[in-house]
């Protein structure tokens, strides 16, 4: 996997999709109350869908499985369900995001590799 790399506006350094993505599971780690899950993970979700590239998209989603599966070991019962759940929006994401390109096989085949 190459991940998406880009510099931030912001502040000049350099990042990547898999730096980003590890900062979210561990927002999503500290993330209290249900609601406050839901709308987190929804959030980061979403960014998903503001890649306007099908390549940049699938290298975002590549990135959140690694970081997923890197420390899934850590997770304990208490939080077990809110990174389903947060598993699960992703999952959705990817799937609306083969949709709109109309189930490309080429796209088929490599989430289909990826999972």
């Amino acid at each position: 996997m190459r991940p998406l790399a880009d510099t931030c506006a912001w502040c000049g350094k350099a990042f990547s999709s898999v730096s980003l993505n590890h900062a979210h599971f561990v927002v999503f780690w500290h993330s209290d109350k249900p609601v406050y899950q839901r709308d987190t993970a929804i959030k980061i979700t979403d960014i998903l869908k503001q890649l306007k590239s099908s390549s940049h998209q699938k290298q975002w989603f590549e990135a959140s499985l690694y970081i997923f599966n890197k420390h899934w070991n850590i997770v304990d019962n208490f939080r077990i369900d809110k990174y389903l759940m947060f598993l699960r929006l992703q999952l959705s994401s990817m799937f609306s995001f083969l949709k709109h390109q109309h189930y490309n096989h080429a796209d088929l085949m490599w989430l289909t590799t990826l999972l």
